[in-house]
């Protein structure tokens, strides 16, 4: 018996190590295949399956980890051990907490609480609060979560256990965060990631990088913190996790406007075999699917995608808003201003008395921007000026996800200016175009800031109606618009071009590889319009488009003729700024790019952009190291190696 105890301590400790270091199929495998060979006694079974249900946990098999903590349960039912009854509560309160169920987690929880305490055991207590707290911030309850999530800190605190204090005070964060305190919320998961980066706890970093980064106002800390975030979970092993983090980031790409990459990236967390095991996770992964298809005006992908959402019957307030917000984005699409404005009301409804105003926001601002479209300008001033209202009550401006309070701004200004209140009407719009400038006032990739100014239809109409205001006291130039003039930072273009060839390689066939260069050359460069036409021998036809919508791509081939004739004829890359006599503010750049490979001409990439949000330059030649190949074996690998080499030669 001795032996068989020593074994199961031995096996636990290695397991501890494993887990710690981010191993978590050596850890299933270890303490299964312990369990098989020994008979340890109940409370140490229940250690090897508490471990082995965390691993299941981190690796995304939650089916397996409810029958972990089920089994853990039993046993210790039959033990009539308290502290191992509350031990297999906790587990199993986690679990419920990751199927989408906090009802139930908070019951486990408060019952692992009650045995904890009739033990005592302050340890299990304070694990015990923690599960609470968690359960109860993920519920309806975030006031309750936010007081045991303190609690439990306190009690790990008095326990010296630095790595769950950090831990708590991420739940904290997240309590805090659901009650709309971003100001407070931040500082706890900065605390949290300072004591998690003392303590090597990579999952508590990543866990509290998230929640410091992911709502941050200047989109380039947020991009920088969030990829930190994943790297932290990606140490710890932590797969599931992981899809969180890719979940916000898509969110961080779709603030910029880069919709089709937010889908990319929505797509693969929706794709992957753990979200089904998670219905609230996959309720919000599918609920911003349906946001970002009505942001690219495809109507059926936002009915496909609202339909998962009501079939996954989560109860998070994203997901009940989320139906009628839907139905107002199909509404504002089909142009049926009547339906925009019952859903936008209907949507208002389901988040009235919410302490997170994110919501009633986004609504009010759909539902001025109805009211206006349906000339209705005192209607739109009054739903307008209870946004800003709400706005100016936050601790930040910044909004959860990928929306903006710009569109706000934006349409209360409107309003006062269709009730000739043209005075009024430039505060909001002034505080509009302050935040499209502090949101990149740090991001020196051109052209992702290029993105973020025409791409969020928002910023860009606030840019257009800034200049318009501005030209009606003389000419507008670039000094006069601080977008223009933030400085750039080559290296960050540099790591994309990397990113881009990484995923280049993941592509399938011709069809994906030439919508992914249109996108990416779009994405890359911040272009308004691209073009890539290919055969040329055939005398060019268009194999794909991103264009602003409305617009048509055999005009805009029309109006290009002539460049592209001379790409033909010349195979030399092109870039014009137009009209020749207007200023920069006012001209267009257009560039065009031969695509050559082993001495032949294969299509041409054509890329433009009005001034008044970006202006390509010589370095935007850059575009020329886009060279890949489209012949049938398209050897990508090779042409994109020749084309970073190229543009490493034109950096240095």
């Amino acid at each position: 018996m001795a032996e068989s105890r020593t074994l199961t301590d031995s096996t636990l400790e290695r397991a501890s190590e494993l887990a710690w270091a981010g191993h978590h199929p050596a850890v299933i495998e270890l303490t299964t295949a312990t369990l098989a060979a020994t008979v340890p006694d109940p409370r140490a079974q229940i250690e090897l399956r508490d471990l082995r249900a965390e691993s299941l946990l981190a690796i995304g098999d939650f089916a397996a980890a409810l029958r972990e903590a089920q089994a853990m349960r039993l046993l210790a039912t039959r033990s009539d051990d308290l502290g191992a009854k509350s031990r297999a509560l906790c587990r199993l309160s986690l679990v419920k907490v990751r199927l989408g169920d906090p009802r139930a987690a908070a019951r486990a929880a408060r019952d692992a609480l009650s045995a904890a305490r009739r033990v005592p055991d302050p340890r299990l207590e304070a694990l015990s609060l923690f599960r609470l707290a968690e359960a109860q911030w993920r519920g309806p309850d975030a006031s309750s979560g936010l007081r045991h999530a303190g609690q439990a800190g306190d009690l790990f605190e008095r326990l010296g256990d630095t790595v769950w204090q950090g831990r708590s005070l991420w739940s904290q964060s997240c309590a805090l965060a659901k009650l709309g305190r971003m100001t407070a919320s931040v500082h706890a998961a900065q605390k949290a990631a300072s004591l998690a980066e003392q303590t090597g706890d990579r999952l508590g970093l990543g866990s509290a990088l998230n929640l410091a980064w992911r709502e941050h106002p200047d989109i380039a800390v947020r991009l920088r913190g969030l990829q930190q975030s994943q790297a932290a979970f990606e140490a710890a092993g932590y797969v599931e996790r992981q899809q969180g983090i890719r979940h916000n980031l898509a969110l961080a790409y779709a603030s910029m406007g880069l919709y089709r990459r937010a889908v990319r990236l929505l797509r693969a967390v929706l794709d992957d075999p753990t979200s089904n095991r998670d219905p609230a996770g996959r309720a919000v992964s599918a609920g911003a699917m349906a946001v970002l298809q009505a942001r690219l005006h495809d109507v059926d992908g936002v009915l496909h995608w609202r339909d998962e959402v009501a079939r996954l019957k989560a109860t998070e307030v994203f997901v009940r808003w989320l139906g009628p917000t839907c139905d107002a984005a199909v509404a504002e699409v089909r142009r049926d201003v009547t339906g925009w404005r019952v859903a936008a009301r209907a949507s208002l409804q389901c988040v009235r008395g919410e302490p997170e105003s994110s919501y009633a926001i986004i609504s009010l601002s759909s539902l001025a921007s109805a009211c206006l479209a349906g000339d209705q300008p005192r209607r739109a001033l009054q739903a307008s000026s209870r946004a800003v209202r709400l706005i100016d009550a936050r601790e930040s401006a910044t909004l959860v996800g990928m929306a903006t309070p710009v569109a706000a701004w934006w349409v209360h200004a409107r309003a006062l200016q269709a009730l000739g209140r043209t005075a009024h009407a430039i505060e909001p719009l002034r505080r509009a175009y302050r935040f499209v400038c502090d949101g990149v006032a740090t991001l020196g990739d051109e052209g992702l800031r290029r993105n973020w100014f025409h791409q969020v239809q928002a910023h860009r109409l606030t840019i257009v109606q800034w200049r318009d205001e501005l030209a009606r006291h003389g000419p507008v130039n670039i000094d006069a618009l601080p977008h223009l003039s933030v400085p750039t930072r080559t290296g960050e273009l540099f790591e994309r071009l990397v990113d881009t060839g990484l995923r280049l390689n993941d592509l399938a066939n011709e069809a994906d590889l030439v919508d992914f260069v249109v996108e990416e050359a779009a994405e890359l460069s911040g272009a308004q319009r691209v073009l890539l036409l290919v055969d040329p021998a055939q005398g060019l036809r268009v194999a794909a488009a991103s264009l602003p919508p409305g617009e048509n791509a055999d005009d805009l081939v029309r109006l290009i003729t002539p460049w592209l004739d001379d790409a033909l004829r010349t195979r030399a890359t092109r870039l014009r700024h137009g009209p020749e006599h207007a200023g920069e503010v006012d001209q267009r750049s257009c560039l065009v790019v031969p695509l050559i490979a082993q001495r032949a001409l294969l299509g041409i990439l054509y890329a433009d952009i009005e001034g008044l949000y970006g202006r390509f330059r010589d370095a935007d030649r850059s575009l020329d190291a886009f060279d890949f190949t489209f012949n049938k074996k398209l050897d990508r690998a090779l042409v994109f190696e020749l084309a970073t080499a190229r543009f490493i030669q034109q950096r240095e």
